[in-house]
C-alpha cells in the first residue's frame, strides 16, 4: 500500500499500475493529435519553400545575367561578331585594358573586327582568353564584375599567355544590361 501525501488516500500497487496506464493512453492519444497537426504543418512549410526555390532558380537572376553578358562578350569578341558587341557595350563606354590602352565603343567594336586577308596583321591580337573566379555585387540597377582573365596573345613573331583582373561595371538601361566600363590589371607571373 502507498499512501498519497496530496490527498490522504491510500493505493495498493496494482490502482497505481492502472492509474498509470490509463495516463499513457491519454498522454499517447494527446500526443498522436497534436503530431498529426504538427506534421500537417511541417509539410505545408516544407511545400511553400520548396516552391519558392523552384520559382527562383528558374528566374534568371541580374548577377548571373551579369555573369552570362562578360562571357557572351568575350566569345563575341573572338569571334569578330560585332553585332553582339554593339548591343554588349554601351554608348558611352570608357574602358582601359592591361596595357594601359584607353578604349571607347568604337575602339573595341574595331579592335574586334576580322583582319582583312591582304592587311598586314595588327601588333597585338587575342588569340583565346579563359574567364575565371567570376563574381557580380550588385547595386540596385549597377553590377561590378570581378574575374581572372588568362588570355593567350600573339605580339608580332611571338605567342605567350598573359593573366589579368578585370572589372567591369555594367548598368541596367531600358531592361537591359550594358558595360559602361572596363578596367584590367596584369598579374604578376608565379
Amino acid at each position: 500500500m502507498y499512501k498519497s501525501y496530496s490527498t490522504g488516500r491510500r493505493w495498493d500497487l496494482y490502482e497505481l499500475l492502472l492509474l498509470q496506464r490509463c495516463q499513457r493512453i491519454d498522454t499517447a492519444g494527446f500526443v498522436r493529435k497534436r503530431k498529426g497537426i504538427f506534421m500537417k504543418i511541417i509539410a505545408a512549410v516544407a511545400l511553400m519553400l520548396s516552391s519558392n526555390w523552384v520559382l527562383a532558380n528558374t528566374r534568371s537572376q541580374p548577377a548571373d545575367e551579369v555573369i552570362r553578358l562578360e562571357r557572351e562578350w568575350s566569345a563575341a569578341f573572338l569571334r569578330h561578331d560585332v553585332a553582339a558587341l554593339d548591343r554588349i557595350i554601351a554608348d558611352d563606354f570608357v574602358g582601359t585594358d592591361g596595357r594601359g590602352v584607353m578604349s571607347t565603343k568604337a575602339d573595341e567594336i574595331q579592335e574586334a573586327r576580322a583582319v582583312a586577308p591582304d592587311a598586314p596583321a595588327p601588333p597585338f591580337v587575342i588569340l583565346n582568353e579563359v574567364l575565371s573566379d567570376m563574381k557580380a555585387r550588385l547595386y540596385g540597377e549597377v553590377a561590378v564584375l570581378t574575374s581572372r582573365n588568362d588570355e593567350s596573345v600573339r605580339t608580332g613573331d611571338r605567342e605567350m599567355v598573359l593573366v589579368y583582373r578585370r572589372t567591369t561595371v555594367w548598368v541596367k538601361r531600358r531592361g537591359r544590361w550594358q558595360c559602361v566600363s572596363f578596367h584590367a590589371s596584369r598579374m604578376q607571373a608565379h
